[in-house]
């Protein structure tokens, strides 16, 4: 029942992650969700902290797509990990690569060396 009453509210801020945002906003005790509806500076607060949750979340998941190409040796995985701000070692780390030897070193200097491996 809470849903029919929030959903159209949560969309008046976000319609596009209404849905999203209206299930999350769900999980929290009856009692808060009431307090959201008859609150609307509550519920623009808590819709801004969910969308940005949904942000901060999908970023991390891209970060993490990004990681597993440049590890699967895909050229543009890894230009994309440098253009996104991952740097080599973070790539080279996720590969499980980077100890403290000077061949790791001049790697992370240059993915390109063939030496490296």
């Amino acid at each position: 029942m809470l849903v029919v009453c929030l959903h159209p509210r949560v969309a008046a801020h976000n319609n596009s992650l209404a849905t999203k945002i209206t299930g999350m906003l769900l999980e929290l005790d009856d009692t808060d969700v009431l307090h959201l509806l008859d609150t609307p500076d509550a519920l623009t607060e808590r819709v801004q902290e969910a969308e940005r949750v949904l942000r901060e979340h999908a970023e991390s998941i891209e970060k993490e797509q990004i990681l597993a190409e440049s590890v699967n040796g895909n050229a543009a995985g890894v230009q994309a990990a440098q253009n996104g701000g991952i740097s080599v070692s973070d790539v080279l780390t996720s590969m499980g690569t980077v100890d403290d030897t000077a061949q790791n070193a001049n790697c992370a200097s240059d993915l390109n060396n063939t030496n490296c491996g």
